[in-house]
């Protein structure tokens, strides 16, 4: 394993840099200045793959020699051809080869020291069966992965708080991520909602159940240090039956949210561009005062609305109460 964060990153920039020189070289008309440019560049990806190459795994190793015997075909046909006369910056400098770009070893090489370069925090919820197995995904994907888990009675960890590096994810957390932490995460902060953005802040799924709406979904958007308020990346919304409980649809969440979370991983992993989604938060984030209030039952209720309030206040368990003089009585 390549230990050198530094070295990942400048290949990731020469790469990319490599590929806007081409571009350049072929909508100028193939001047020399871009041709010795892209050769510096090459010089240097090279360098650093055979410096590397004993910390690939056999894989990448594989596609890392497929990319050296282009560099090295490359470089040397340059060199015939630049010792044909003395180039001006703006005269045209071509000269063929019959071994093309390997682009998919590019591809699989700038994946891999992309997935090792990046820094990431995972903050989950506790004994949570879906937290847990995306953290122990997203660990197997980017090796330089702090993993965090609690619960919503815990205080939020103060020895995290000065963590420093690209992406924070934040799955089913039970905390407010502090905003001075999501300010650390240099490429960004993501969070994955069960709920879509007619439903943000807490008790989304309850409010949708006593709502009687018959579609639901979830969010993942960027994270500001306001619930649920930040730009929305992407919605997965599904139907919601007649016999959906609020056990059912938070379950029918999860498996979007994982659906999403395993998509954005591939998206950061292969370097494409996050979606951008149109959709904006139909309201402010409910609160858990709003929910405390769902749950009481009174004795001006209709016999209807008691029963709304029960379907959409019961979980494992029913969360629904009345009050007799200051003491509250749950439903069993």
């Amino acid at each position: 394993m390549i230990k050198s964060t530094t070295s990942m990153r400048t290949f990731l920039s020469e790469m990319e840099r490599s590929e806007k020189l081409y571009n350049h070289y072929l909508t100028s008309g193939h001047t020399y200045q871009y041709a010795v440019s892209l050769k510096e560049c090459n010089l240097y990806l090279q360098d650093v793959i055979n410096r590397d190459m004993d910390g690939f795994p056999l894989e990448i190793r594989e596609a890392a020699r497929k990319l050296l015997h282009h560099y090295d075909i490359w470089l040397r046909l340059w060199n015939e051809h630049n010792a044909t006369r003395d180039f001006k910056p703006n005269d045209t400098f071509v000269f063929e080869s019959l071994d093309r770009f390997p682009k998919r070893a590019a591809e699989l090489l700038s994946e891999y020291y992309r997935t090792q370069s990046l820094d990431i925090l995972f903050i989950g919820k506790k004994n949570d069966p879906n937290a847990s197995y995306a953290a122990e995904y997203v660990r197997q994907i980017f090796p330089r992965t702090t993993v965090l888990f609690g619960g919503r009675e815990e205080g939020f960890p103060e020895e995290i708080l000065w963590w420093q590096g690209d992406y924070i994810f934040s799955y089913l957390s039970p905390w407010i991520i502090p905003e001075s932490l999501l300010q650390r995460a240099a490429k960004g902060a993501i969070n994955w909602h069960p709920g879509p953005p007619e439903y943000p802040g807490i008790g989304c799924t309850n409010f949708a159940v006593y709502n009687q709406e018959c579609i639901f979904g979830i969010t993942c958007h960027h994270m500001l240090s306001k619930v649920d308020t930040g730009n929305i990346i992407e919605v997965h919304r599904f139907k919601v039956l007649a016999n959906d409980t609020v056990y059912s649809i938070t379950q029918k969440c999860y498996a979007c949210i994982l659906k999403s979370f395993l998509s954005i991983i591939a998206k950061i992993a292969t370097g494409d561009s996050l979606p951008q989604s149109t959709e904006k938060w139909a309201r402010k984030p409910y609160t858990r005062k709003e929910l405390n209030a769902l749950c009481k039952i009174t004795p001006d209720m209709t016999i209807e609305e008691a029963h709304r309030r029960i379907k959409a206040t019961t979980y494992d368990h029913p969360w629904a109460y009345t009050e007799i003089q200051g003491v509250k009585f749950y439903l069993k």
